[in-house]
């Protein structure tokens, strides 16, 4: 079973009745609108620290004709479309977004995957259905908890101060990539390497190299 994208467009419409797209802020910058989501407040600093950025529009301005416009450059989470949790690094079962037209093709291969016990034969079920669309869901998996646990070792060190019951959206809003950066908790050329990372997926290859 292999998943193939239909085409449809709808993934790109009605954003504003979901969730929203959670985007890096180098992606936030294709569209007009977009605000900090989730965030954490920084009471050493007085600062909130945006994790992600998310539109809420309700359809894509990249989408034409059914066609993304920006489709090699479109964000991450575009890119991991529909999958959700490849239940890799969360040890939960395999997941995808609810609303795909091809929901039961999905629904076939999430219970193939699902109730296959070896780690290793469920990866190759998910690269065999799903390609690069696997590859860029594991790598925002992967991703998101590289910046949880960057933002433990920068509280470690004394850089900052998360106040874990006031989650709250202040005037003065910092990227948590740009935090890493002028605190010194890492380079330009650290950042350089993160975001080149993150866009071609290497993370997601180099973990499935350890795990096969």
């Amino acid at each position: 079973m292999k998943f193939v994208c239909s085409e449809c467009g709808d993934c790109c419409r009605d954003f504003g009745h979901g969730p929203g797209l959670n985007l890096f802020y180098w992606e936030a910058k294709m569209f007009e609108e977009y605000y900090p989501f989730p965030v954490l407040y920084d009471k050493k600093n007085k600062q909130t620290i945006a994790l992600f950025w998310n539109s809420r529009i309700n359809n894509c301005p990249l989408l034409n004709k059914n066609k993304c416009i920006k489709y090699e450059d479109r964000p991450l989470v575009c890119k991991a479309f529909p999958l959700l949790n490849s239940g890799l690094i969360s040890g939960k079962d395999f997941s995808f977004s609810l609303g795909c037209s091809q929901e039961k093709l999905l629904e076939k291969i999430a219970k193939k995957i699902n109730s296959e016990k070896d780690e290793n034969k469920r990866i190759e079920i998910m690269k065999e259905a799903f390609d690069d669309t696997f590859l860029a869901l594991l790598q925002l998996e992967l991703t998101r908890n590289f910046i949880y646990r960057e933002l433990e070792k920068m509280e470690d060190k004394g850089l900052i101060k998360i106040d874990d019951s006031l989650n709250k959206i202040s005037e003065n809003i910092v990227d948590v990539f740009d935090l890493m950066l002028k605190t010194g908790h890492i380079s330009k050329d650290k950042l350089k390497e993160i975001i080149d990372n993150i866009q071609n997926l290497k993370d997601a290859r180099n973990y499935l190299n350890k795990k096969t």
